[in-house]
């Protein structure tokens, strides 16, 4: 016995002994050693448990002297590794998987390079910071665990290995933007008709979203990367062939705040595409993508698919009724907008200088008129509605008429409000009308900043032109304005002769482009030919838009009026002569002369004209500086415009100042043939409003 009791008794002398030197901790949590430093990781930012990866993510490591956790010798605590205390702090994270991941934290702490001690009671701090966006540093989804370890290998003071509790994160990418296609609210398409789809992208109201920058450039624009997928009944890929928009398009870019903004896109099918669309029900999704551009930006990059939106294609109807005609002019009214509002934007490119902008601004005259005759279809059929006056008041807008368009609106205000006094809209804030007038003004900011040197007065005057309100012009200087800015001539692209004086001074390519010789006289802008007066001397002048014809307008800048054949060309080869015999026009002397000549229009689109001059009967060059050929109509036709004057729709009137010649005003209370009435054969006329539903034309 007396050996086993002296065993027992050096056991408890020396378990005193080892504590002394700190090396059991009796008193200590499980894993540390008595000497071993406290440690413990919190979370500094975010808060909460999930981790937005566009955000920072930080801890704070907290080390502690060892008398505060194992109550050992009140003491001062030494850390002195090689590369100063810090080296010897971490963070290890793991993946759900357990497998150990690199994430590049950025340390801090006070004298990281030298010795840390720690006196009785003391702490010390890392801090550890991790901020994708600003590293460059992609961190993929999912739930991570991250612990803290302190490990001292080398240097004097304390060696060991400790670790943290763990802490789990979870971490997600930035707030997915949603992409939403709106179609119309029957979500019907009827063959034949106009149609669009509004595209839309917001993001989420989400505490952790951030700005959704959406970059612009011709080829790398944020429309460019949205792409249409549309499938049929049986679930089969088919192609609509959408129409891109240009005015916001993939030209500018736009920012989209989480919670109350979003990026829009208008997408068009006109009534050519949409009639070989086959009745049947269709699923429509847009899918949007948005590629990094940039290694260290916070953006959002990804795909997102917007849910299927079901839209149901239907054959036109046979008897279209009052809802019908409605809808139709509707859609045709914006889709002529929009394409009007895409040529508009190209209009405002200023490297186009003015003559360019003048000749883009041109081509939206005939969309704007398809767009005003379908207001006024609308309007008439719907005197009372505001909507009808606010679809005039776009169009008035479009057509850079802010004052008639800011008249036509405050009349839709009045309609809306139920009161005739002009003062009533804008002292009563009724939340009704308020919407509307935010609906102008988003039209109003819409507009490209076109320069007004080119809205005014070229687009009053090209409009006018077209509507046929104006007369052609007899004077030279009249002449030149008018068909310079007629929406339906073109000027030649190229041009051969018979001879040419030079090469390329007076040669036949003067004779191409618009007019650019000023004042009469021998002008090497113009095209010569070789010999002053040689007989059978020839030019022909091919056009680049080949279109059935009726005119073609030469302007003779030297000695005019010795054409004496004007031979049309078309497509298929064929030729008719539309003149030939002496031009009989007496032309001023020394002036610049048009010969005009009027023919019915041709059936085949005219690609080329040829004039056959007789030099010898007019003494001198006979120098041609511009020909221009005209177009029969303005493709699609636009049917015959009124012109409406002061409103006064809460009354139910429509005032009519002015319509074509030719024309007659016609009434009726149903689609019927038998139901129409003769109103009046000549303007002006007041209409009032009588029945519930009432239909008016003009008829020749």
């Amino acid at each position: 016995m007396r050996p086993i009791l002296h065993f027992l008794r050096g056991c408890v002398v020396g378990a005193v002994w080892i504590q002394t030197l700190g090396f059991v901790a009796a008193a200590a949590n499980p894993g540390f050693a008595a000497g071993d430093p406290g440690i413990q990781l919190r979370r500094v930012f975010p808060e909460t448990l999930t981790w937005r990866t566009t955000k920072a993510l930080a801890f704070e490591l907290e080390l502690e002297h060892p008398l505060i956790r194992n109550r050992t010798t009140p003491v001062p605590w030494r850390l002195a590794p090689t590369n100063g205390w810090m080296s010897a702090a971490r963070l290890v994270v793991t993946d759900a998987a357990g497998t150990a991941v690199n994430w590049p934290f950025r340390i801090s702490a006070t004298r990281p390079d030298q010795p840390l001690l720690l006196e009785p009671s003391e702490t010390a701090s890392v801090f550890f910071l991790l901020d994708p966006s600003a590293m460059g540093v992609s961190v993929t989804p999912g739930i991570y665990t991250i612990r803290g370890e302190l490990e001292g290998t080398s240097g004097d003071g304390w060696r060991g290995r400790v670790i943290s509790e763990p802490i789990s994160v979870t971490a997600q990418g930035v707030v997915a933007p949603v992409v939403a296609v709106e179609a119309p609210d029957d979500g019907a398409l009827v063959a034949g008709w106009p149609w669009g789809l509004a595209v839309a992208i917001q993001v989420p109201a989400d505490p952790e979203a951030v700005r959704l920058n959406l970059p612009g450039g011709t080829s790398t624009g944020w429309i460019s990367n949205l792409q249409f997928s549309v499938r049929d009944a049986a679930g089969r890929e088919v192609s609509w062939p959408w129409i891109t928009p240009r005015l916001v398009a993939s030209q500018s870019g736009s920012w989209v705040d989480p919670g109350d903004s979003s990026a829009q896109a208008y997408f068009r099918l006109p009534s050519t595409a949409t009639a070989g669309i086959a009745p049947g029900n269709y699923t429509v999704r847009v899918s949007f993508r948005r590629p990094v551009r940039f290694a260290n930006e916070r953006d959002w990059s990804g795909t997102v698919e917007s849910e299927p939106t079901p839209v149901t294609v239907v054959a036109a109807p046979t008897n279209p009724g009052s809802n019908d005609l409605t809808r139709r002019d509707l859609l045709e009214a914006q889709d002529a907008l929009g394409e009007a509002g895409d040529i508009r934007f190209l209009a405002n490119d200023r490297s186009l200088g003015f003559e360019g902008q003048v000749a883009q601004l041109r081509r939206t005259v005939e969309p704007l008129l398809r767009a005003e005759a379908a207001a006024q279809r609308l309007l008439l059929r719907n005197p009372s509605d505001p909507a009808s006056s606010f679809l005039m008041s776009r169009v008035r807008l479009a057509q850079d008429d802010p004052l008639g368009a800011l008249s036509w609106a405050t009349g839709a205000l009045l309609a809306a409000s139920g009161t005739n006094d002009p003062a009533a809209p804008f002292g009563t804030p009724d939340q009704g009308w308020l919407d509307a007038l935010r609906v102008w003004r988003g039209e109003l900011e819409l507009m490209p900043e076109v320069p007004d040197a080119v809205l005014t007065p070229e687009l009053e005057f090209s409009l006018d032109l077209a509507r046929g309100t104006l007369p052609e012009p007899t004077t030279l200087a009249d002449q030149d304005k008018f068909f310079e800015l007629d929406p339906k001539g073109q000027w030649a692209s190229t041009a051969r002769a018979s001879s040419e004086y030079r090469a390329a001074d007076y040669s036949a390519s003067r004779a191409t482009g618009a007019p650019n010789v000023r004042f009469h006289g021998d002008n090497a802008q113009a095209w010569a030919t070789r010999l002053a007066d040689a007989p059978d001397e020839w030019i022909e002048l091919t056009f680049a838009n080949p279109v059935p014809a009726a005119a073609v307008r030469v302007r003779q800048s030297f000695n005019p009026g010795a054409i004496v054949r004007v031979e049309l060309i078309d497509t298929a080869g064929g030729v008719q002569t539309v003149f030939q015999g002496t031009d009989t026009n007496v032309y001023p002397r020394a002036s610049i002369g048009w010969l005009v000549v009027k023919f019915p229009t041709t059936a085949q689109p005219i690609e080329r004209v040829r004039l056959s001059l007789d030099s010898v009967a007019v003494r001198g060059w006979n120098e041609i500086d511009a020909v221009q050929l005209v177009a029969g109509t303005v493709v699609p036709e636009v049917p015959p415009l009124l012109t409406l004057g002061p409103l006064d729709l809460a009354a139910g009137q429509v005032q009519i100042l002015a319509w074509p010649a030719g024309y007659r005003l016609e009434q009726a209370s149903r689609l019927d043939p038998g139901a129409w009435t003769v109103v009046a054969s000549n303007p002006p006329i007041t209409l009032r409003m009588t029945e519930p539903q009432e239909f008016f034309r003009l008829k020749k």
